[in-house]
């Protein structure tokens, strides 16, 4: 039977392997993203040591097709980097190659692999003396550098059993002894066996693009590049992300249910509901948590992210309960409904609609609905219909109830409001003169005794409103004057009679072109300077009460 691969045709000679036809047809690359690294055949993934077409053992002179091969009608794809299952066998492979080499320089020690990390993994190791990620890197360089063969074998489950225990992996003898059947599959090297639910590559030497990264308690195994396999990928802090990953290890802790064999033993004794206990009083402590974070923060806003199926909607109604708690009324919104009309969406290169990609989200209307919302407006929310995919409006319109503009009298305190915000904007009544070419008749009507009276003014609003800014927080002062008895005198004598602010001398909300313009917090635009109409801008911060 001729086997089709990636749309050439060849005829395998029994006992002839998939890698073996590879290479008489030319199909394997130089490269990472060329080579092939796995087959599919019928839906299933196989290692290109696999045989299609054996020589039956009792009648030699027979040939046997593979269940496979059969089934696919010699039909096979082959799988690199850029295929998922590709990836995943490349990754298997890497795992066999760390896990051995840590087994021949450190054969006391338990190295775990911990938390993914982008494109790649964190590994903890304990129980190893003088551990070193050169030394371990080195290794692995070697190993890679044998080009070992990775053949899969088949053992009695017992045996494999045995030996997991003799190792130490006492927690993988106790989830094979739950196994039905009585055979165990595996990949060697020596005295070195394990298996990572899975195919692997031919062999080592197939890991051409990694990198071994020291780290606290172990170290980080870096994958290649998805964009461009033929380089690492990039390794960003993410201290949040692995905080997370701790957490979740020393829950795993709390509950007893480390690993699999945890939970089927919990299931087997009885346990689990005390396990559900004590996982959703945990789960509900650190909403309490977030909770006291966000109103500790006077976060108007807060934003769940997270793959489909992760747990957002459930995650953001449980916050919200907490908030409750805290005299909140929060408001739920979902992203679902600002996805675009399906039939405005184009599709990926594969010509499937990928819907988790930011792209099928209207982003711009959520900006506008969220600005809008956080100014005190009120807006008229989208819903999608999944059934027609179309984004309808049915009139549910959203008000935020805790903001609401309101006209008062800025140079009175409030008591209730004092060290009560993180920022405090003074939008000053002033002459107006650095708008004058748009209202020339300002000239006619600013006096000296009107300028007098408006600084007095300023000045009081600038007492009153600046007693409503927390320790930390920021108060800004601005006017549409040129006149420095309005700008820059003003925020001196304001400054010399509270000693609890000083300038905010950071400039990052500075255009370039005018840093050279912003001094002791304070910045100036002149129209017959900078080409724009006259304004001034002071930000101080509060330092003491």
């Amino acid at each position: 039977m001729d086997l089709t691969m990636d749309g050439r045709k060849v005829l395998p000679q029994p006992g002839q392997s998939l890698l073996e036809l590879v290479k008489q047809l030319g199909l394997d690359g130089s490269t990472l993203t060329e080579r092939p690294l796995a087959a599919k055949i019928a839906g299933e993934v196989f290692t290109l040591n696999y045989i299609p077409v054996r020589q039956k053992e009792a009648e030699a002179d027979r040939q046997s097709m593979r269940r496979a091969m059969a089934a696919s009608n010699g039909e096979i794809r082959l799988l690199r980097y850029a295929d998922p299952a590709g990836k995943e066998c490349y990754i298997r492979t890497a795992q066999f190659t760390i896990f051995l080499a840590m087994r021949q320089l450190w054969p006391e020690a338990t190295a775990k692999m911990t938390c993914t990390l982008g494109s790649s993994v964190y590994i903890s190791v304990a129980g190893a003396k003088d551990f070193s990620a050169s030394t371990l890197k080195a290794r692995v360089s070697e190993l890679v550098g044998q080009d070992i063969p990775l053949i899969r074998r088949r053992v009695k489950l017992q045996k494999a059993i045995d030996r997991f225990r003799e190792e130490g992996q006492t927690d993988k003898a106790r989830l094979l002894s739950w196994r039905t059947v009585d055979y165990f599959d595996e990949y060697a090297y020596g005295d070195f066996a394990d298996y990572y639910y899975g195919e692997m590559m031919p062999s080592t030497g197939y890991l051409t693009v990694w990198d071994i990264l020291p780290a606290d308690g172990g170290f980080v195994f870096v994958y290649p590049d998805d964009g461009n396999p033929e380089i690492c990928a990039k390794v960003p802090p993410m201290p949040n992300f692995f905080s997370v990953f701790n957490e979740g290890e020393r829950w795993g802790e709390l509950m007893e249910c480390q690993t699999v064999a945890d939970l089927n033993d919990l299931t087997n004794s009885g346990r689990i509901r005390e396990l559900i206990r004590v996982n959703e009083a945990l789960h509900e402590k650190r909403f309490s948590q977030v909770a006291d974070q966000v109103c500790q923060r006077g976060a108007k806003a807060v934003l769940l992210a997270g793959p489909s199926s992760s747990g957002k909607t459930t995650s953001a109604n449980r916050l919200a309960t907490q908030l409750r708690v805290h005299g909140k009324k929060p408001i739920l919104m979902s992203l679902d409904d600002y996805y675009i009309d399906r039939d405005k969406i184009a599709p990926g290169p594969d010509g499937k609609l990928d819907l988790e990609h930011i792209n099928t989200i209207d982003c711009a209307l959520f900006r506008e609905d969220m600005a809008s919302l956080l100014a005190g407006g009120e807006v008229e929310l989208p819903t999608f219909n999944f059934l027609t995919g179309k984004r309808e409006w049915r009139g549910k319109r959203l008000r935020l109830d805790n903001l609401r503009p309101a006209e008062r009298d800025a140079s009175v305190r409030r008591e209730d409001l004092e060290c009560q915000m993180d920022a405090v904007l003074v939008d000053a009544p002033c002459s107006g003169l650095g708008v004058m070419t748009d209202k020339p008749d300002l000239k006619y009507r600013v006096t000296d005794e009107s300028i007098e009276s408006l600084k007095a003014e300023q000045k009081k609003i600038l007492d009153a409103c600046s007693s409503y800014v927390k320790v930390g927080g920021l108060l800004v002062y601005s006017t549409c004057s040129i006149l420095p008895e309005e700008n820059e005198k003003q925020v001196e004598e304001f400054l010399l009679n509270h000693p609890e602010f000083k300038p905010d001398e950071g400039d990052a909300w500075v255009p370039e072109k005018l840093k050279p313009r912003f001094r002791n917090g304070m910045l100036a635009l002149l129209p017959c300077r900078d080409g724009v109409e006259g304004f001034f801008i002071a930000r101080m911060r509060r330092v003491s009460l």
